[in-house]
């Protein structure tokens, strides 16, 4: 992940060892276990800010919690949805996702 963001956020360096106990406790994988909301997941391949490990590893974490998921990862994207073959079909997602999660309310 972006460490330096990282460091931002919990006021040091993630080396120290009360800072990752920290980031460990916010992280939603040490959470997992409480979530219910259904979760659409949709990532670039190529992030280098949150890499797309880390929408795997929640991705497997709330199926195996049996938490409704599904999870687009669009090929030679970053952290940023950019061709507009991938940013009509991150729409195309998060409609389908909404109607169906949402009763149809959108």
């Amino acid at each position: 992940c972006n460490h330096a963001f990282s460091e931002w956020v919990a006021g040091g360096p993630v080396s120290d060892p009360a800072i990752r106990a920290l980031l460990t406790d916010r992280s939603p994988l040490s959470h997992i276990h409480r979530a219910t909301t259904p979760t659409l997941l949709l990532h670039g391949a190529l992030d280098r800010c949150t890499p797309v490990g880390q929408a795997d590893a929640l991705y497997a974490a709330l199926l195996r919690h049996r938490v409704p998921t599904r999870q687009v990862t669009f090929p030679r994207e970053g952290h940023d949805i950019r061709e507009t073959a991938h940013r009509a079909r991150l729409s195309q997602e998060a409609v389908a996702w909404f109607d169906t999660h949402l009763g149809g309310a959108t």
